[in-house]
């Protein structure tokens, strides 16, 4: 071996002797980043793990601001013996938006993603298409019997998707108005006293697991129900126009939302109830009271009962009558630009239908834009983001939601 040669080897055991860490951990990356895209296993040990970290996620914290803020945000306020929201002097009418604050869009974004990723397992679990897909592979006896099931279960899973979306942005807008003025109603004199309401507040938070489980479960069935009976006769191999669309989920809605031919929804504006509130704080026979005679117990009863008396108004019935016309009108556009785009790849000449068959795929598939995260996020941004929400929630705070009342910009 040469002096070169030598030299050589030791400039490369000094440049290793410099950069090994770097050189391990790159390579340790760069081996997990090639295990988690080529192995399903480390993939799903990977997704769980995040799952379960996310669902250990306090809501709260992700919803409500720290007491030092959340103090400085209500401390200019003071109730008068009336009940009605007033602040200092100096300040106008309109200045109490520290409450409607209390959680921005972006945070009500984040806790509705998290939700949602409890309700897509829900989904997953019971209106599944992929268990159908695989056993319709197989070419079994049964197997138009299987594709009328992959008929039924595909817009289930759509309509129950889009219903629970808009139901629970619905849902965390009005917890938030609710909180808002539960910190407004009276000066928080100490900081242990802030800290105690925001304890009430954070258990309030937790009631929104109830749409996402229960109330989901119960979504599923009934959207199964009304979607059998509305689609049963239009067979698998029917070309379908969009307006043969628009008249499926007119139908769907009508049942739904009106309780048309339904005993099962008793209340013209109010169907969502069931989804979003236990039915024992429905029945308005049952006197409820706290759980424990304790100030905490009194003031998570009242918050509970705020919400659904929020739930209950028209104002609430008329915003999420427009949460759900712009997702329909949403879906509409995705089916036409798949209709469209099957038609030009078969150089279809005649307006645009489809096979029931193959439309139902991108059904499926347009459901997870609706409740699976990440593709979920750009519709629940736009639905929070609606004109309505704002006032609605303002009026919430200062007490001034009527059963009767009008939203106005």
């Amino acid at each position: 071996m040469t002096d070169e040669d030598k030299s050589l080897i030791g400039k490369a055991y000094d440049f290793w002797k410099r950069h090994k860490r770097k050189a391990i951990v790159l390579g340790g990356i760069s081996g997990a980043v090639y295990l988690y895209n080529n192995s399903e296993e480390v993939r799903d040990v990977v997704d769980q793990t995040w799952n379960w970290i996310a669902q250990k996620l306090p809501i709260p914290a992700q919803i409500f601001p720290h007491p030092d803020e959340a103090r400085s945000k209500v401390g200019r306020n003071r109730l008068r013996p009336g009940g009605v929201i007033l602040h200092e002097e100096h300040s106008s009418a309109g200045e109490c938006h520290s409450a409607t604050s209390i959680a921005d869009s972006q945070s009500i974004v984040a806790t509705c993603i998290q939700l949602l990723q409890m309700a897509g397992k829900n989904l997953d679990g019971t209106l599944s298409t992929e268990a159908l897909r695989l056993e319709i592979s197989k070419n079994p006896a049964n197997k138009m019997e299987l594709w009328e099931e992959m008929k039924i279960v595909s817009w289930s899973r759509c309509f129950a998707s889009l219903y629970t979306v808009c139901h629970l942005v619905m849902y965390l807008q009005i917890q938030t108005g609710v909180a808002g003025r539960f910190l407004c109603i009276q000066n928080a004199e100490s900081s242990r006293d802030l800290n105690r309401k925001l304890q009430i507040i954070s258990h309030h938070v937790q009631c929104a697991e109830f749409p996402v489980n229960e109330g989901f479960g119960r979504m599923m069935k009934v959207t199964r129900d009304v979607v059998s009976k509305v689609v049963a006769f239009r067979g698998l191999q029917d070309f379908l126009s969009l307006n043969d669309i628009r008249q499926i989920i007119s139908d769907v809605r009508k049942i739904m939302e009106d309780g048309v031919g339904d005993e099962g929804y008793r209340r013209y504006h109010n169907y969502h109830l069931e989804f979003l509130v236990p039915e024992a704080q429905l029945d308005s026979s049952i006197d409820r009271e706290p759980l424990e005679h304790s100030c905490e117990s009194a003031a998570l009863l009242s918050l509970t009962n705020d919400v659904n008396a929020a739930l209950q108004s028209v104002d609430c019935s008329m915003i999420l009558n427009c949460c759900l016309e712009y997702s329909f009108t949403r879906f509409i556009a995705e089916i036409k630009s798949f209709v469209d785009d099957r038609a030009r790849k078969t150089n279809a000449k005649e307006s645009a239908r489809i096979p029931h068959a193959a439309l139902l795929p991108a059904v499926s598939r347009i459901s997870n834009l609706y409740i699976k995260p990440p593709e979920a996020e750009p519709l629940i941004k736009e639905l929070v983001d609606i004109q309505y929400f704002r006032p609605f929630v303002e009026r919430i705070v200062s007490q001034s939601l009527q059963l009767n009342s009008v939203v106005t910009n």
